[in-house]
């Protein structure tokens, strides 16, 4: 394939001459390379901010790695975690900045030159710490993650592709972290008011010890950045690599669209307390974020999960990439679950009180959390009724 009078084997020609890294450069720079149509969106909302990490290997790294800089500040080192590997790693991206564009354009210098996504391969992304703004928020957060952990894994690759070997080394289950410091309690999430001590706090359960002689940051979510001056992010470490730029901008959507329903929720529960009226979507979203931490985390019941999921945090015409993900890719696991045994974990904060209204009825807090309880009590039953049918 041809494009622009380049064919690939002149881009790879090029790159193996270290002399010419700069003109290479300019070609990028210019858009002779790159230029796509037709990018996938990142459907987040302004203010969220996103960095990624594009690891690959091949015989191409190390001429890779001397460009430093392939486009826009994108930046390219050496990794040595890899096999003759390299990490391209980007700008901070503004979600308001649409620069989807640039995504591909890396993804497709490293197609052209052949570089490939190991068993090795992690696929990173960073969303700004900063748009969580109460403890509130930072406690949906915890609970969406704890709570679909095992999902998160099935889907956070490309459909029919397989969980990274050794991914437990990588990206270790958080979940059971956080039951374990909990259960001792070695930090305390329900009472801490101060957002800076709750943060902290997290970081101890980061740094807490599953694994023996685990690395703190090598968990499916990765907290140990909070509070750097310079990387104050959430990382997301479940995904393999991948040089497919559709799937980068997937999972850019499904991670920062749970930072954006945790900040969401806090708002939608900010609003309860106070009595204000709900809108038909901060209702749906609510009632999302319930059935998520009232349905066991079990395979006969991750279906349901999985959809409450994907309400939450997913537009309706795209939920279907994740559910075909997890169709085919929970195939793959040949009946092993990451997660196990973990029970599903709520963060107690304060009760809501005084008024709550769904539509145009006004419903006390008292009666929404007898509701509540009603429908807690009515999903138990069905979950009965599905094993007595087994």
């Amino acid at each position: 394939m041809r494009r622009y009078g380049f064919s690939i084997q002149n881009i790879k020609d090029i790159l193996v001459d270290v002399d010419d890294v700069q003109y290479i450069k300019k070609l990028v720079e210019d858009g002779v390379i790159g230029n796509i149509k037709d990018c996938k969106k990142i459907n987040l909302p302004d203010g969220i901010t996103i960095g990624i990490e594009i690891e690959s290997e091949g015989k191409y790294s190390r001429d890779i790695k001397h460009m430093q800089k392939l486009k826009d500040n994108w930046q390219s080192k050496e990794e040595f975690c890899l096999y003759h590997g390299v990490e391209v790693v980007s700008p901070i991206i503004k979600s308001e900045e649409h620069k989807e564009n640039e995504i591909y354009e890396i993804c497709e210098i490293l197609n052209y030159c052949d570089q490939i996504c190991s068993k090795r391969c992690g696929g990173h992304i960073h969303i700004g710490a900063d748009y969580l703004t109460n403890i509130n928020a930072w406690k949906n957060l915890i609970e969406i993650w704890a709570n679909t952990e095992n999902i998160l894994y099935i889907i956070s690759n490309r459909e029919g592709e397989k969980i990274r070997e050794r991914i437990i080394d990588w990206a270790q289950p958080f979940s059971p972290k956080i039951e374990l410091v909990l259960e001792k309690g070695e930090v305390d999430l329900e009472d801490e008011e101060d957002l800076d001590e709750f943060c902290k706090e997290l970081k101890v359960i980061q740094e807490s010890e599953i694994e023996p002689f685990s690395e703190p940051r090598y968990s499916g979510i990765n907290f140990c950045n909070l509070g750097d001056s310079e990387k104050d992010t959430i990382e997301f470490r479940t995904p393999n690599g991948t040089i497919n730029p559709d799937t980068w901008i997937e999972n850019i959507n499904l991670f920062g669209g749970i930072v954006q329903a945790a900040q969401e929720l806090s708002v939608i529960e900010e609003k309860m307390e106070s009595g204000q009226e709900l809108t038909d979507q901060e209702v749906k979203k609510f009632q999302a974020f319930k059935r998520i931490k009232t349905i066991e985390n079990k395979p006969i019941y991750e279906n349901e999960k999985l959809k409450a999921l994907m309400d939450l945090v997913i537009a309706p015409d795209e939920q279907y990439i994740y559910l075909n993900r997890y169709k085919t890719n929970r195939k793959l696991l040949k009946g092993k679950n990451i997660v196990e045994n973990v029970n599903p974990i709520s963060i107690t904060r304060n009760q809501i009180g005084k008024i709550a209204f769904y539509g145009q009825e006004r419903v006390t807090g008292e009666e929404y959390l007898r509701v509540s309880q009603i429908i807690e009590n009515e999903l138990e039953n069905e979950k009965h009724t599905i094993r007595e049918n087994e």
